[in-house]
């Protein structure tokens, strides 16, 4: 699944307009930026990207150089 599929995903499931998306997430008016960033946990349901507020430590799910 590509990242723009999983966010056009997240936007269909949650609501979310379409107008709404931005390069590599959504930016909800009054809430601010989730970004679509790839998720490494494994499981088997994982469709490989996560959600992340603009809040969150982005750094910690980058890869480790």
């Amino acid at each position: 699944m590509t990242r723009d599929q999983f966010i056009e995903d997240y936007m269909a499931t949650t609501g979310l307009p379409l107008p709404w998306k931005i390069r590599g997430g959504v930016n909800v008016p009054g809430v601010g930026r989730r970004m679509a960033v790839p998720c490494t946990c494994g499981e088997s349901t994982c469709r490989g990207w996560k959600i992340v507020t603009e809040t969150n430590d982005v750094s910690a799910t980058a890869p480790k150089a």
